[in-house]
């Protein structure tokens, strides 16, 4: 994104108007969305305040887009108020996250009596109207202050909340979580919901999540090692990301008849990142289950911490020749190549014409058949990714140049290739989205 905003000169840029200049930053820092990074630490940010003194302002509109909240510090608690002071600000943010420390009752009584000194009686009166809006009963806890000021911020669109926020063995509903298993529709713009968790997802919590209607994005850190049943539901969820800390605690998650995969019924994305390779077996699983999604998935992406670990010599490639709308894989080398038998198939009978974006990393290293990708059979194929491994032969680099691809090798990611070649590949990177 930083390219875009270098490689538009400042008059030019300054001469358009307002409206398209908004647009041209929130696209800037668009990426951010995923990533859950505050906008204010992004380099993007600080230069763009530095151009001028319109973009100046102008971006310092997207200050608050993404927003950090700490139940447990007296700054944090503060600075929040002014989302209930100001509803220009309050509108202006799009994601929230929720970091979480446990505090003793004592602690917390305190750290609310500091921060209502440290308040006006009209920011004071502010707070606890606020509360009192969301149905929280009881004395003010920081909690509920949390919860009052996420349901004041009208366009919120991304939530992640904390590892306490799971009910698990002797933990407790964390309040906002609570408030929005019970009004899962209150928050109307949401659209993705993060959960981190070192213990379990409760099956109750999972029901009334997939039910809110605004929701598209779940992610999910961790998992939880009972198996875990879900009946049949018509989920709106069409993209699902999840970090499962080993192979164990993804397997729950697979076995069941009605798992957490088969309960959406258009999923369009699937993205796992695990710290190693799941086993086989797993993996057969898996892809058995997204089976039912072949009709509507649009990406697969499957990586580990460790891409250069050796794999079970029991995996093999995976058809997703059948997957018709899939457009891009991100996946370890072995899903696209490896073939236990004598004669591999060809890669037209692997995977789908429907194929845009071709990344692969891994182990093992890619064959010469990777030349067939530029062989006409997929027409709309775009790039072509190798991460880890380079030096192929010549006549490779010139199919892709041929067919109009951009294939982007571990050489080319280092800048190693002659400057005659690499100036080819810069200039087709800029074309393409």
């Amino acid at each position: 994104m930083v390219y875009l905003a270098q490689g538009i000169p400042n008059g030019l840029l300054t001469s358009l108007p307002e409206e398209l200049i908004l647009d041209i930053i929130a696209h800037i820092f668009e990426s951010s969305d995923e990533s859950w990074e505050s906008i204010t630490s992004q380099p993007d940010f600080r230069s763009l305040l530095l151009t001028s003194k319109q973009l100046s302002r102008l971006t310092d509109t997207f200050r608050y887009r993404h927003i950090k909240l700490s139940p447990h510090s007296l700054t944090s608690l503060k600075e929040s108020v002014v989302f209930l002071r100001d509803s220009a600000l309050a509108t202006s943010v799009r994601s929230v996250e929720i970091i979480y420390e446990e505090r003793d009752p004592m602690q917390e009584k305190s750290l609310l009596s500091l921060v209502k000194l440290s308040l006006s009686p009209k920011d004071q009166e502010l707070v606890t109207s606020a509360v009192a809006d969301i149905g929280m009963p009881g004395v003010l806890s920081v909690d509920a202050w949390v919860t009052a000021i996420l349901f004041r911020l009208p366009r919120l669109t991304a939530l992640r909340l904390p590892p306490s926020t799971m009910e698990a063995e002797l933990l407790t509903p964390y309040p906002p979580f609570e408030a929005f298993l019970e009004h899962p529709n209150r928050l109307q713009r949401l659209r993705k919901l993060s959960l981190a968790t070192c213990w379990a997802v409760s099956r109750e919590s999972l029901i009334s999540i997939l039910q809110a209607t605004s929701l598209r994005t779940l992610e999910i850190e961790g998992w939880e090692r009972d198996r875990l049943y879900l009946p049949e539901l018509s989920s709106p969820i069409e993209h699902l990301i999840l970090f499962p800390h080993s192979n164990d605690h993804l397997l729950p998650y697979l076995t069941e008849k009605n798992n957490i995969i088969k309960t959406f019924k258009a999923l369009r994305s699937i993205t796992i990142k695990i710290r190693s390779f799941p086993w086989s077996h797993h993996l057969l699983l898996l892809m058995s289950h997204l089976q039912a999604q072949k009709h509507s998935l649009e990406q697969f992406h499957l990586s580990t911490h460790s891409p250069s670990e050796p794999i079970d010599s029991e995996v093999s490639l995976v058809n997703f020749h059948e997957f018709s709308r899939l457009r891009i894989i991100f996946a370890p080398t072995v899903l696209i190549f490896r073939h236990l038998g004598n004669v591999p198939p060809s890669l037209a009978k692997t995977l789908p014409p429907s194929l845009e974006c071709l990344t692969i990393n891994g182990y093992e290293p890619v064959p010469g058949r990777i030349i067939q990708l530029a062989s006409g059979d997929f027409p709309n194929l775009k790039s072509v990714t190798v991460r880890d491994r380079g030096n192929f032969p010549d006549e490779v680099y010139e199919a892709f140049r041929a067919a109009d691809i951009m294939f982007t090798d571990r050489v080319f990611l280092l800048n190693l290739h002659p400057v005659s070649l690499s100036r080819y590949f810069v200039i087709t990177a800029v074309q393409i989205p």
